[in-house]
């Protein structure tokens, strides 16, 4: 006998072919955080699923203005971040700049900050790393919950929290080709000790909140969460990922503090919460928002990109205007080498290109009278013209008359008609 299920309810009891009137209660010992189906039928409607949130964010520049923040905390990786300074110390300048992707004055003054790595003053990692989160002006309260519930990965430092002190360097990526003990890249350097440690303040959270759910909020590209192993983090960690697409790298980045801290002061803890975000260049495609993805859209124009190239021509106008001695010798080398003087003597070539074209049309000739008088007369008298406008020193133009085919078929019956008067007489 079949069933029709999809009038029963998800706790509806059935054994057999029996519907039992009593709802189905969870075993003893049964975690409900390991069944991934009934997490998704959880968070489906995205209300009340979860219990708290975590954002991870990624370093969108370099900030080395002085702070008026009081809150200091020490690197939980230090160890690991001394060892890797260890190893850049070592490096060229070129070194360096494969690395990290840096211009030739900016590896040189980085490998010397290498080398001063410990004397360096510190600051902390969210104001230095991501500036545009605008922590500085956070309230105690947004300052304790960011605290718990904020985390920059790098390259460099591996997780630092929001008020670790950083030292004024920017960050290595987290693709670079570095050679270490463990690798030749800086992914095989962290290994999985990244993911450990979101792991510890993740069941930290947990632990505060009776064990509830967590939405760990990726604010990061793939290049960075590539050292995270979303697989082995705590039960109940369900990764969301926020996609910022159609906008510049830079912009994109400063959308993503922009976001981290909405996340933080709003204290989002629900995937529909992560839609209320509202900003002027940004539109959330709703249509394509899942459970696991938000996206967002850029709709801003070009004005930064207009900003960069009124930059960009300021620039070029001091550098005219400073009279760069090495750009003023290059610039006459390259009209010289764009002379045209010589046209007027190109300008005959195409005219023989075309001769040699009327030359083509006109029919072939009949030279089968080669051995004719007539034709030993003509050769001379061409030879002669030819040395006499030689010794002259001056060029005749020859006119040379167009035979049509009939006058050919004239010259050929005559030179005939002689032929048989010679063998006869």
């Amino acid at each position: 006998m079949a069933l029709a299920f999809a009038t029963f309810n998800a706790q509806t009891r059935v054994a057999g072919n029996r519907i039992l009137e009593k709802a189905w209660k969870m075993p003893e010992g049964w975690n409900a955080s390991l069944d991934a189906i009934n997490t998704e039928t959880r968070d489906a409607s995205g209300k009340g699923s979860y219990d708290t949130s975590m954002v991870l964010l990624q370093p969108s520049g370099l900030d080395l203005k002085p702070s008026s923040c009081h809150y200091h905390s020490y690197l939980q990786m230090f160890k690991r971040t001394e060892e890797l300074v260890d190893i850049l110390k070592t490096q060229t300048p070129e070194g360096i700049k494969g690395i990290m992707g840096l211009g030739d004055k900016m590896s040189k003054s980085h490998l010397e900050r290498f080398k001063t790595f410990e004397k360096l003053p510190p600051k902390q990692a969210v104001l230095a790393l991501a500036a545009d989160v605008g922590a500085e002006d956070w309230s105690e309260e947004n300052r304790k919950y960011a605290d718990k519930h904020l985390r920059i990965l790098s390259g460099l430092y591996g997780v630092c929290r929001p008020y670790d002190d950083v030292k004024p360097v920017r960050d290595i990526p987290m693709n670079a080709k570095i050679k270490t003990k463990k690798g030749l890249y800086l992914t095989e350097f962290w290994g999985d000790s990244i993911t450990k440690q979101l792991s510890k303040d993740l069941k930290a959270i947990s632990e505060g909140n009776k064990g509830g759910h967590i939405l760990l909020v990726k604010c990061t590209n793939d290049q960075y969460f590539q050292s995270v192993q979303s697989h082995n983090l705590p039960e109940g960690t369900t990764v969301v990922e926020i996609e910022f697409e159609q906008a510049p790298d830079d912009v994109a980045a400063k959308a993503r503090c922009m976001f981290a801290k909405f996340v933080i002061e709003q204290k989002i803890s629900t995937p529909e919460g992560l839609k209320d975000w509202k900003s002027q260049e940004w539109s959330l495609d709703e249509r394509r928002c899942t459970i696991q993805k938000v996206f967002y859209v850029w709709i801003g124009d070009d004005r930064h990109r207009k900003k960069k190239s009124k930059k960009e021509d300021k620039e070029k106008e001091r550098s005219d205007a400073s009279g760069d001695k090495k750009k003023s010798k290059k610039k006459p080398k390259e009209k010289e080498a764009q002379d045209f003087s010589d046209l007027s003597e190109d300008a005959a070539k195409p005219k023989g290109k075309k001769k040699k074209a009327e030359r083509d049309r006109t029919p072939p000739q009949d030279f089968s009278d080669m051995d004719s008088d007539e034709f030993k007369s003509r050769t001379k008298k061409g030879k002669k013209a030819a040395s006499d406008e030689s010794g002259n020193g001056k060029r005749k133009k020859v006119r040379r008359k167009k035979d049509s085919e009939e006058q050919g078929r004239k010259t050929t019956k005559e030179t005939r008609k002689r032929r048989r008067e010679d063998d006869s007489s």
